[in-house]
């Protein structure tokens, strides 16, 4: 395939504009698939960036006329496990990457609300940087770390756990700003709360007693390198004027002593042995990291269950929905853009027999809407004690 994907490269325009006509049929298929993604998010809101949505759509365009970008996104699908949604976040956020720090395009991202000035950077990039961006796409996985979203966590340890002191773990902490958050007292955003009475916004307010907090990431987050890539993946283009904010947010939470980071990939811990502790933790939380790896979230789950007391609290976030073939999965396989409140908070425990139940459904990944999932009879339980 590469070899003749070469060839098309250099042929002339007419074979260019036709060069899925050479596909195998494991080519067409994994197209396809690109294809879905890409156009998918080019008709996204994306918090109603614009420069996002020219960005997609240019690269849309591109991956139907130009095979350098699809030779470059075959072979990554080749050579790593990912799957072609996570690739087709990845691909803005390596190119975004390009544009803030390297290049560090001052224009950025206002010249870039066109979808042909996105198509001529992106080309440009892929032809002169095509290495470095293969590279990236390979050994990357998207970090997005933003602290609005441990309010469903928040809101869960209030209800289920607000009279106990907590040993709480975190597992894909990313920037490490969840627990520090949390211990510290930090507010969260303001709410749309579409539960009965703002129940869960008064949850919000309360005060979570953690004892002892573990913050698990392969990435160590306070590396120039790992905060690079981190602010890069966090922001939206039009969300990048945030960014001082959040560097003097992160100098904060760093002097919170309770939380212990630990620099670990998570199929690792058990190997571990002074951070395996059976049977300790509360609660664990793992907040948008399963999508990445959607065919390992059992083996997570059971790392996470070994670490959980017999009465504790597995909480899991993502752009997900119960497996309707299994309950002790989640499925990935959901639009994040164009299917409202795709992002959602699980509970598992012993008490729901270690079935995902459904407790909250934001209105997306910035979470500043909130409303009962299908199984918040579950909490509505404890609230209405």
């Amino acid at each position: 395939m590469l070899n003749h994907l070469k060839k098309i490269e250099i042929s002339n325009k007419k074979i260019r504009d036709n060069y899925q006509q050479h596909f195998s049929p494991e080519e067409k298929k994994i197209y396809k698939n690109l294809i879905k993604e890409f156009s998918d998010l080019s008709r996204a809101e994306h918090g109603n960036d614009q420069y996002m949505r020219a960005f997609y759509s240019a690269s849309l365009n591109l991956l139907k006329t130009d095979p350098t970008i699809f030779s470059v996104l075959y072979r990554v699908l080749k050579k790593r496990d990912i799957n072609h949604k996570h690739l087709a976040n990845l691909f803005f956020r390596t190119i975004q990457f390009e544009k803030l720090f390297p290049t560090k395009d001052k224009d950025y991202p206002k010249k870039f609300i066109n979808p042909k000035l996105w198509e001529k950077e992106i080309k440009l990039i892929i032809e002169t940087k095509k290495n470095d961006i293969e590279n990236v796409l390979i050994e990357k996985d998207t970090t997005t770390t933003i602290y609005q979203r441990y309010a469903g966590i928040k809101i869960i340890l209030s209800s289920l756990l607000n009279e106990k002191s907590l040993n709480v773990a975190d597992f894909g902490c990313g920037g490490n700003y969840g627990l520090p958050g949390i211990v510290s007292g930090m507010k969260f955003k303001k709410i749309i709360d579409n539960s009965d009475d703002s129940q869960l916004t008064k949850l919000l307010r309360e005060k979570i007693n953690i004892k002892h907090g573990l913050a698990v990431d392969k990435e160590n987050p306070y590396l120039p390198a790992s905060k690079k890539w981190r602010y890069t993946c966090s922001f939206y283009p039009n969300e990048l004027g945030m960014l001082k904010h959040v560097i003097k947010m992160e100098q904060k939470l760093k002097k919170v002593k309770k939380i212990k980071f630990l620099q670990s990939d998570i199929l690792e811990l058990p190997k571990k042995k002074l951070f395996y502790k059976k049977h300790y933790y509360d609660t664990i939380c793992i907040s948008t990291v399963c999508y990445q790896m959607p065919e390992d979230q059992k083996k997570i789950i059971t790392i996470a269950r070994h670490m959980l007391k017999h009465d504790g609290i597995l909480i899991l976030q993502d752009f997900a929905e119960n497996d309707k073939k299994d309950s002790d999965k989640l499925n990935f396989n959901i639009s994040w853009f164009s299917k409202p409140f795709s992002y959602r908070t699980f509970v598992a425990s012993e008490k729901t027999s270690w079935k995902i139940k459904e407790i909250l459904k934001w209105n997306n990944g910035r979470c500043l809407e909130v409303q009962p999932g299908k199984d918040f009879k579950l909490l509505k339980a404890y609230l209405d004690k």
